[in-house]
């Protein structure tokens, strides 16, 4: 008789174990996923500034959008100002980059924050500045800008 209630003990002992290492690793997903949507929102709160300074502030606005085709008509404090201004950018993209390439953002929410990234680097024309900012980013994402300004000028020659 003793020695069936200690079998039945090391059953519900190694039942309760798998129980609990089942609850753990489903904790471990919901924290993970709740880790995700946080990292998400954190970049809607780190870029909504700009934008809404952009939006307030028309000298903001201009710069960004005159400087991306114009360097030249540019005296030196708004070149310094511009170049500031895509550094910050990029560095905001390498960010992504990163929290996507350890699995920190969701595919859904990476490809639309990469897709902004092809449209920025168009728009603000970096391949005119980016043999000088490349080397102030991590070779990885780097190399992943230089790719998609690479293709985006081959598609603007054909």
């Amino acid at each position: 008789m003793l020695d069936k209630l200690v079998a039945i003990s090391t059953i519900l002992g190694s039942l309760s174990l798998v129980v609990t290492v089942l609850v753990l690793i489903r904790e471990i997903r919901e924290t993970n996923r709740l880790a995700r949507a946080s990292n998400a929102q954190a970049l809607v709160e780190i870029s909504g500034p700009f934008y809404l300074a952009m939006v307030q502030d028309r000298t903001i606005a201009e710069l960004f959008a005159h400087s991306a085709r114009d360097d030249a008509a540019l005296d030196e404090i708004d070149r310094r100002r511009y170049r500031s201004l895509l550094v910050w950018w990029l560095i905001f993209y390498e960010n992504i980059f990163y929290q996507h390439k350890l699995k920190l953002l969701d595919g859904h929410t990476f490809r639309p924050w990469w897709r902004d990234l092809r449209q920025f680097l168009r728009d603000q024309n970096v391949s005119q500045h980016w043999t000088g900012l490349k080397d102030l980013f991590q070779d990885e994402f780097a190399a992943h800008v230089s790719k998609l300004i690479a293709n985006s000028e081959r598609k603007s020659d054909e």
